[in-house]
């Protein structure tokens, strides 16, 4: 059984002045302790403007992305590609096989477009499922 990387705080409660510290940390990755910092900035900010002002809301979300993503080399598309992406993925949810023509004039997209997000959607989830045996 995995042990979560909270439980090394305790009772879970973390104090968010200890992000103050963390880029004074020794590491041959001497930039992580930036982008945690980037990160937790970014979190913070966010929930701030949708008036969530509970400052270990973002660490805990900062801990879930590590405890789930910790250790990859991720690329996060910026912009309109990732705007773009976060629409293909609620198409894709939305998709129900009768729908098209709705979700054509929900997300601003011609129906062909729709199919090909959905194709394209498709694709992945198979691929996740099914790894290629030859790769």
């Amino acid at each position: 059984m995995k042990t979560k990387q909270t439980d090394l705080f305790g009772d879970g409660q973390l104090n968010p002045s200890l992000l103050e510290h963390l880029d004074h940390l020794p590491d041959e990755h001497n930039a992580w302790p930036t982008i945690l910092l980037e990160l937790h900035g970014v979190l913070q900010q966010r929930l701030s403007k949708r008036g969530i002002d509970i400052p270990e809301l973002a660490l805990e979300c900062v801990l879930d992305i590590g405890e789930y993503m910790g250790g990859m080399q991720v690329y996060l598309p910026r912009g309109d590609r990732l705007r773009q992406q976060i629409r293909d993925m609620h198409i894709w949810n939305e998709f129900n096989g009768t729908n098209t023509k709705v979700l054509a004039r929900r997300f601003d997209v011609t129906e062909k477009t729709i199919y090909e997000v959905c194709a394209r959607m498709r694709k992945m989830e198979i691929t996740k499922r099914q790894p290629d045996l030859f790769g």
